[in-house]
């Protein structure tokens, strides 16, 4: 007669599958505590159906050959289905491939690490305050192709690249590397994840409901053939081979409904085991969400993340696999951030010890340092590209620098460290445009001191309005915008003034050793040019550097002279000498009128009263040289 089974085992494990139930929404502690009685009763019914092989050692099991195969394969080695697992569980699980040519591959369509705790059951996903994942090597290559695929023969690898000592990243799509913590993105993946994880619990649900009736049905049919076993059985009951033959097919009937009842309960045990960790994972997004901070905290208060990169030598290529620069649409380096610093300092901040290094040096075709703040934006709904937006400029530009050079000069390279110059820069121009131009040498007293010299072919001072001017203005392929430097003057500017105001001002001046500076002077205006001096005023005409003065204009306090070797012209239809008038030379003219003469002698050709006056005249004193002051250059 086959052997019966104990039937109060039937409602140990239906009690045992309520206590879990019971227990789905309790702590990770009660939750692993009812799932090791969970994990024995499957044990338990595993004994009773005899299904399958187990091997067990107390102390250790070793598996030993030249080769190993572990898997859902035939005698050869290869699998016989797509669907086999194989399932390592431990606490402590090694690789180890010995010897020099020691290797370990790991080769799927999808590999997943997670430094997580998967528990006794493998469903769970426990991240500890240690979790990490560590890899050493003398090389480690990190290579993300894009092979081709067809639709028969699918894509291949190609080889990876790299494989000198140190770290190798590349990828022909994207690499991003991020020590970031966000606010809007995460409270929309925070939702997003707890949705998700509400609709797995939902899911869960329905499929235990499903699974608890299969399991009552699965119950009340095992009970039912106890039932009849025991009324076959009892103590009233005649061992008749009827009654033998009865309970034989009754305990094969039990023996067939256990496996179906095992798989039943394994189930409900395994999505029982997801339903706790989807309501601990529903705890902790509840408590991550409650983490996050509030939208303004987060753009004030600082995230503690930081990337550092360290090298004696750090070089970033915009280029391709080959090593060319790349130059078309949308290739180059962005850098972004609210403080940007580029400095050449050493571990204590200061400037390095060695003068001739420590530089920086910022090279293009195009330089732009712009500080225009994007306003009023608008995008093409496709492209997501900026079409319209106002760039006002804010903010300051500082340059600070004991000697600040701006040149436009070719160099070449004569030889190593040697450099001459070829030639001033052709059309090369400096351009300053603002509202106000300051230029100033004051030392920290507010004393004006020092210089400031400039020196060209052609010197323009202008306050004139521009002819036709263009506010429509053009941008290059670097997206710099491209602003006209010619221009034509239409006018001088309304209420527009020029001031030099100095102790000493020097318009075109001699020099003892180089001669005359300036060959002209020219002074023209349509309205007055005025001149003023507190105490002395001159204008003069020389014969040679340092020699005598031909002619001048002295004005000196309330004095004035006006005197010339060889002739003074003073033109106009009504000329006027106000006030008292000393003649010490000759004078002639066409016709003279006056109302009363004084004269100590007359001399005249025709003199009708016979009368001859001798006269004679001072040479008023001229100035000299030394009142042109001669300087050198300032």
């Amino acid at each position: 007669m086959a052997k019966t089974v104990d039937n109060t085992l039937f409602s140990d494990w239906k009690d045992l599958i309520q206590e879990f139930v019971s227990k789905v929404d309790g702590t990770l502690e009660q939750v692993n505590e009812v799932k090791m009685k969970v994990e024995g009763m499957k044990v338990d019914i595993l004994n009773e159906i005899a299904n399958g092989q187990y091997i067990r050692d107390p102390q250790r099991i070793i598996i030993s050959a030249p080769e190993i195969i572990i898997g859902d394969v035939d005698n050869s080695g290869n699998l016989l289905s797509q669907a086999g697992t194989v399932i390592v569980n431990g606490s402590a699980l090694k690789l180890n491939g010995a010897g020099v040519g020691g290797k370990i591959e790991m080769r799927a369509p999808f590999i997943d690490q997670k430094a997580v705790d998967p528990g006794i059951d493998g469903k769970q996903a426990i991240v500890y305050e240690g979790s990490q994942i560590s890899s050493q090597a003398r090389s480690i290559v990190l290579d993300s192709k894009s092979p081709e695929h067809d639709a028969g023969k699918k894509g291949i690898f190609l080889p990876m690249s790299g494989g000198a000592n140190g770290v190798f990243i590349n990828a022909e799509t994207n690499i991003e590397i991020g020590a970031t913590k966000s606010k809007v993105k995460k409270d929309a993946e925070i939702d997003q994840l707890k949705t998700q994880k509400t609709n797995a619990k939902n899911t869960l649900n329905n499929s235990l409901n499903a699974l608890q009736a299969a399991m009552n049905d699965s119950v009340t049919r095992m009970n039912g053939i106890l039932a009849k076993e025991k009324d076959l059985n009892g103590d009233d009951a005649d061992l008749t081979k009827t009654n033998v033959l009865a309970l034989d097919e009754l305990v094969v009937s039990l023996r067939a409904e256990i496996p179906t009842f095992f798989n039943i309960v394994n189930e409900y045990a395994d999505k029982l085991s997801e339903l706790a960790e989807v309501n601990r994972q529903l705890s902790c997004i509840e408590k991550e969400k409650g983490k996050q901070p509030q939208a303004d905290a987060f753009k004030t208060n600082t995230t503690n993340t930081h990337i550092k990169l360290a090298s004696e030598s750090i070089k970033i290529h915009s280029a391709d696999g080959d090593g060319n620069i790349r130059v078309n649409a949308g290739a180059g380096i962005d850098i972004k951030g609210n403080d940007i610093k580029v400095r050449s300092l050493d571990k204590d901040d200061k400037l390095t010890e060695a003068k001739e290094k420590g530089a920086v040096t910022i090279q293009g075709r195009h330089v732009n340092i712009s500080t225009a703040n994007l306003s009023n934006p608008t995008y093409d709904e496709n492209t997501h590209m900026l079409k319209t937006g106002a760039f006002p400029l804010e903010g300051t530009v500082n340059i600070q620098s004991k000697i600040i050079n701006m040149d436009a000069v070719d160099v070449e390279q004569t030889g190593d460290k040697k450099y001459k110059e070829t030639a001033l820069t052709d059309k090369s121009e400096v351009n300053i445009r603002a509202e106000k131009v300051k230029v100033k040498t004051v030392n920290q007293e507010g004393k004006s001191v020092g210089k400031f010299s400039v020196n060209s072919q052609k010197i323009s001072l202008k306050s004139t309005d521009i002819q036709d001017y263009k506010t429509d203005l053009q941008v290059d392929e670097n997206g710099f915008i491209q602003r006209t430097s010619k221009y034509a003057s239409s006018g001088i500017s309304p209420d527009s003034k020029m001031l030099l105001l100095s102790k000493d001002i020097f318009l075109g001046f001699k020099d003892k050793k180089d001669g005359f500076v300036s060959t002209n002077l020219n002074m023209v205006a349509t309205d007055n040019i005025k001149m003023f001096s507190k105490k002395k005023a001159v204008m003069a005409v020389l014969d040679d550097v340092g020699g005598t003065t031909k002619s001048a204009v002295n004005l000196n306090d309330s004095n004035a002279s006006l005197i010339a070797d060889s002739s003074v012209t003073m033109g106009g239809d009504n000329t006027k000498i106000g006030g008292k008038t000393t003649f010490d030379g000759n004078i002639e003219g066409k016709d003279i009128k006056a109302k009363n003469v004084q004269c100590d002698n007359i001399k005249s050709n025709n003199l009708s009263d016979g009368m001859i006056v001798a006269s004679q005249g001072k040479k008023p004193d001229v100035p000299k040289t030394d009142d042109i002051n001669p300087v050198k250059d300032l």
